[in-house]
């Protein structure tokens, strides 16, 4: 996140929007980290295994159709490069 104030200095406030959404994506995969861990012990209980195959989803462990993490953090790394492009290619870019 102290990336992002950097980056509105030199792009504009509303250049932050990709650093938000990879934040939100991070979060995700954080708190589906301290989940998976916290019901280990618990894991064939309840609603648990649904939950689990979400959890495992947002880590990696679980690759499928419903796996939209990689396909996010693509379109975070494409914004941020197009936010970029013109500063690389010498046409400024900043402010």
């Amino acid at each position: 996140m102290a990336r992002r104030n950097r980056f509105a200095a030199l792009f504009g406030k509303e250049s932050v929007t990709p650093f938000l959404d990879l934040y939100k994506i991070r979060g995700e995969v954080v708190i589906a980290v301290r989940m998976l861990v916290q019901t280990h012990q618990h894991r064939t209980e309840g609603s648990l295994p649904n939950d689990r195959k979400q959890w495992e989803t947002a880590i990696g462990w679980r690759p499928g159709p419903e796996d939209a993490i990689p396909a996010r953090v693509e379109s975070v790394i494409q914004a941020i490069e197009t936010i970029c492009r013109p500063a690389m290619l010498g046409g400024g870019g900043g402010k």
